[in-house]
């Protein structure tokens, strides 16, 4: 499973979890063993488990009984786990400097309704939408977990013996 060149794919819902298996053959994605299951609401909190161990335990059985071969996973998160906002941004910045100028806004200025320090965030640029030369800011699209559950997602990951690779919600997801 170590080497495989598989993925797990898993998406939390409010009350279920779809799974299947991935592999990249000749830049072509080819899927197999899709399956969704109904999770009770009391298992999931905004799209991560509540009992990491349980859920891993859960995970490893799926694995078992349906022999995936990946190691690797990506999983969608549910619009619930994350909260978004457009925001502007100076027109100077390329993306690098962008995730600092968020990162550090003391310096910056910039707010947001939670500290972005205990999120886990990206920012995709939004070059459709035009700059604004009153202020010369670009706007960009700002997606934020809380670190607490992304550190509850790792930990289940980690107890099923599972790398993450990707992250994403559920909104974004089709655009990668």
């Amino acid at each position: 499973r170590k080497i495989s060149k598989r993925f797990l794919l898993i998406e939390f819902g409010v009350d279920y979890l779809n799974y299947g298996e991935a592999r990249v053959f000749q830049d072509q994605v080819f899927c197999s063993k899709l399956n969704q299951i109904s999770i009770d609401k009391s298992a999931i909190e905004r799209g991560t488990p509540t009992d990491a161990e349980t859920m891993a335990s859960f995970l490893s059985q799926i694995i078992e009984e349906d022999q995936i071969w990946a190691h690797r996973v990506a999983v969608t998160l549910p619009p619930q786990a994350a909260l978004s906002k457009i925001i502007f941004l100076p027109e100077h910045l390329d993306y690098n400097q962008a995730i600092d100028y968020v990162m550090n806004p003391s310096a910056s200025g910039f707010q947001f309704p939670i500290s972005i320090e205990n999120t886990d965030f990206d920012l995709i640029p939004l070059d459709f939408l035009p700059v604004k030369q009153k202020n010369q800011t670009k706007p960009y699209f700002l997606s934020s977990v809380p670190k607490k559950l992304i550190d509850n997602l790792i930990k289940m990951l980690s107890d099923a013996n599972l790398e993450l690779h990707t992250l994403d919600i559920a909104y974004s997801s089709l655009e990668r």
